[in-house]
């Protein structure tokens, strides 16, 4: 592989655990805030319940709208399902139990893609020329990145089709060197 694929590569996974981090630590120190109570004259179920979903709530009516859900990756996925009146936001109850899904789909995300590296390295062991390698293997939302030294362009090709026939793996990104290409 060509050492320009292999930048291009790295800037995407590394741009993308930067968005994640950034993400994260908006979403921590949204927690950490304290949180200004409610007048007294406010509806219970119009106080935020925590700091995510005051971060969530920009305008501060006490209600996520989809817009403002969108400041998360991957919570709008779970807004519908936990709108249970159907009014296009989410109240506190509401909130809730979306959250308590979006963690779900996300554990669930860690663990197949911690499944899929699994069974990646363990085929990858099963071929008797390939073992000895010292591969990295991470996955993705499914989509495996593959790193390291191998001997040839032909046994990276191999590695590939290998990992490729995994059952569950979506894509492989390879960012093998060969040794002669040093």
């Amino acid at each position: 592989m060509k050492l320009e694929n292999v930048d291009r590569i790295s800037k995407v996974v590394l741009t993308g655990s930067i968005a994640l981090a950034a993400t994260f630590l908006a979403v921590r120190a949204a927690d950490a805030q304290p949180l200004q109570p409610a007048p007294a004259s406010a509806p219970a179920e119009q106080q935020p319940h925590n700091g995510l979903f005051a971060y969530l709530d920009v305008n501060g009516d006490g209600f996520v709208t989809r817009a403002e859900a969108d400041r998360i990756k991957g919570f709008n996925k779970v807004f519908l399902e936990a709108d249970d009146n159907r009014d296009g936001r989410l109240s506190r109850d509401e909130f809730i139990k979306a959250q308590s899904i979006y963690d779900r789909v996300r554990a669930r995300t860690m663990f197949d893609d911690s499944l899929i590296t699994a069974k990646v390295k363990a085929a990858l062991v099963k071929e008797t020329d390939l073992k000895s390698l010292a591969l990295h293997v991470e996955t993705f939302d499914g989509q495996v990145i593959l790193t390291g030294r191998v001997n040839s362009p032909a046994q990276a090709q191999r590695i590939e089709r290998v990992v490729a026939s995994i059952t569950g793996v979506a894509a492989v990104k390879s960012a093998l060197i060969t040794r002669d290409a040093s």
